[in-house]
Formats: structure tokens, C-alpha cells, sequence
């Protein structure tokens, strides 16, 4: 069908246009609120700057179609092939995006405000300055993902796929990401205040920089992971995985580290004033120039290895030794 019959239609009042086979159309500009398009072929349209407010494109067939400055907001993209697609600017607030197929698609400035993006694959996707407060993302995969400078603010993402994502900068506060998996995510200069990643995969993650206070991080995998000059005032990270984790001059200071692994870890000139340390395993632990006033370290295990402080004498601490390191293959 041509773009024009289509309009003519729409003004009749017409309003059901499912599984029509519009590839390549172009209806820039348009205003199109409520349509159907369910099922319908878009490849390849052009769709720029169009009102479609509300519309329905449920298992439509959106491949490399351009949406850029389009208002859907309220539109239904449920299992929509979304695949190398162009929504940069397009405003998708409050849109259903669960189980949308959009690995490669450009949502660089588009407002994802409140939408559900439950079970979508946005693998090498670019959201770059994205605004995603409020975002339903649960089970999602953002393998790759480009989201440097992107607004999660308050955004469920739990168990969602970050491996190696770009999330330089990006705003994460408040947002739920328990079990999620960040391995090998670039999260530098990252504002995660009070965020949720109990159980999450953090292993070589890259946090320098970022600010962590208050994170909720029980029982995270933060092996080899890189935290130099993070703050993570306040943060739980009781029985956490810090085997060989770079941590130097982080802020720790009140942190729970209480059964957290830190064998093989840099802790080098970090604060840990305040501290919980109870039971931390610190064998083989690099901790000079580190600041361990007031710090709990009752029953907290070292080697012979271990790097404390110049005035630190751990006999006094109530902790215990053990001569040799572990493997460190935990």
C-alpha cells in the first residue's frame, strides 16, 4: 500500500491496518494516533517526526525502519523486530517494548520514561543519553549496550544482561539491578547511589570513579573488578567476592565488609574508617597507607603477606593468622 492511500484512509476514519505490507513507505511527519499496524511489514519505512501515540505494532516487522523524533508514546512494540532500527529523540514513554528484538537500534536521546522493555534484546544497542527512569527492564539483554550518560534512575533491571555494556556516567540511582550480570562493564564515573545488585556479577567490571554510597552489594561478584577512587560510603558489601579487586584510595568508610573475600585484593591508601571487616578474609591483602581507625576486624583472617598500615598491629585486632596464602582461585 502507498503512503498516500494509507493517509486517505486514516482520515476516513479508518483505523485497522494490520498485517499491510507497507516496507519502505514513507510517512514523515504523519499523524497516525491509534493506528493498528499489528503484524504489518515496515522495513525500511520512514517514519520520522510521526504522531503514532497509542499505536499498535505488535509483532510487526519494524527492520531498519526510522523512527527518529517520533512520538509513541503509549504504542504497544511487543515482540517487534526492532533489529538495526532508528529511534534516536523519539519519545517512547510509557510504550510496551517486552520482548522487542532491537540488538543494533539507535535510541540515543529517545525518553524511555516508564516503559516496558521486559525481556528485550538490545544487544550492541545504542542509548546513549537515553532517559530510562522508571524503566521496566527485568531479564532484559543489554550485552554491548551503549549507554554512556544514559538516566536509569529508579529503572528494574533484575537479572538483566550487561556483559561488557558502556555505561560510563550513566545515572543509576535507586535502580534495582539484584543478580544482574555486569561482567566486564565500563561503568566509570557512574552515579549508583543506594542501588540495588545483591547476587549481581560484577567480575572485572570497570568502577573507577563511581559513586557507590549506600549500594546494596551482598553477596556480589566484584572478582578482578577495578573500584580505585569509587565512594562507597555506607555500602553493603558483607560476603561479597573482592578476590584481586583494584580498590585502591576507594572510600569505604562505614561500609559492611563483613565475610567479604579480599584475598589478593588493593586496598592501598583506601579509608576504611568505621568499617565492618568481622570475619573478611585479607589474606594476601595490599592495605598500606590504608585508614583503618575505628574499623571492625574482629575474627577477620591474614597471611604473612598481608600489607597493613605502618602503625597497624593486627595481634591487637582480635584477628587471626594464617601462614600461608590460599590459592586465590576462588
Amino acid at each position: 500500500m502507498e503512503a498516500t492511500e494509507l493517509l486517505s484512509r486514516y482520515t476516513a476514519g479508518e483505523r485497522d491496518f494490520r498485517g499491510l505490507n507497507l516496507s519502505g513507505v514513507n510517512l514523515a511527519g504523519a499523524s497516525l494516533v491509534g493506528i493498528d499496524l499489528s503484524q504489518a511489514c515496515l522495513s525500511g519505512a520512514n517514519c520520522s517526526r510521526c504522531n503514532l501515540r497509542d499505536a499498535d505494532f505488535s509483532r510487526a516487522d519494524l527492520l531498519a525502519a526510522y523512527f527518529s523524533s517520533a512520538n509513541l508514546s503509549g504504542a504497544n512494540l511487543s515482540e517487534v523486530n526492532l533489529y538495526a532500527g532508528n529511534f534516536s529523540k523519539a519519545d517512547l514513554r510509557g510504550a510496551n517494548l517486552s520482548g522487542a528484538f532491537m540488538r543494533g537500534s539507535n535510541l540515543s536521546g529517545a525518553n524511555l520514561s516508564g516503559a516496558n522493555l521486559r525481556g528485550a534484546n538490545l544487544q550492541e544497542a545504542n542509548l546513549s543519553g537515553a532517559n530510562l527512569i522508571w524503566a521496566k527492564l527485568s531479564m532484559a539483554d543489554l550485552s554491548r549496550a551503549k549507554l554512556r550518560g544514559a538516566d536509569l534512575m529508579e529503572a528494574e533491571l533484575v537479572e538483566v544482561s550487561l556483559r561488557e555494556a558502556n555505561l560510563w556516567e550513566a545515572v543509576l540511582i535507586r535502580a534495582d539491578l539484584t543478580k544482574a550480570n555486569l561482567e566486564g562493564g565500563r561503568l566509570s564515573g557512574a552515579i549508583m547511589e543506594q542501588a540495588r545488585l545483591e547476587g549481581s556479577n560484577l567480575q572485572d567490571a570497570k568502577l573507577w570513579g563511581a559513586k557507590l554510597r549506600a549500594c546494596r552489594l551482598a553477596n556480589a561478584n566484584l572478582r578482578g573488578a577495578s573500584l580505585s577512587g569509587a565512594n562507597l560510603w555506607n555500602a553493603n558489601l558483607s560476603s561479597c567476592n573482592l578476590t584481586f579487586a583494584d580498590i585502591r584510595e576507594a572510600d569505604l568508610t562505614g561500609s559492611v565488609l563483613r565475610r567479604a573475600n579480599l584475598s589478593g585484593a588493593n586496598l592501598r591508601g583506601a579509608e576504611l574508617s568505621g568499617a565492618d571487616l568481622i570475619e573478611a578474609d585479607l589474606r594476601g591483602a595490599n592495605l598500606s597507607l590504608a585508614s583503618l581507625k575505628g574499623a571492625l576486624l574482629e575474627g577477620a583472617i591474614y597471611s604473612t603477606s598481608t600489607r597493613f598500615p605502618t602503625d597497624f598491629n593486627p595481634k591487637f585486632e582480635g584477628m587471626r593468622l594464617f601462614g600461608a596464602d590460599p590459592g586465590l582461585s576462588l
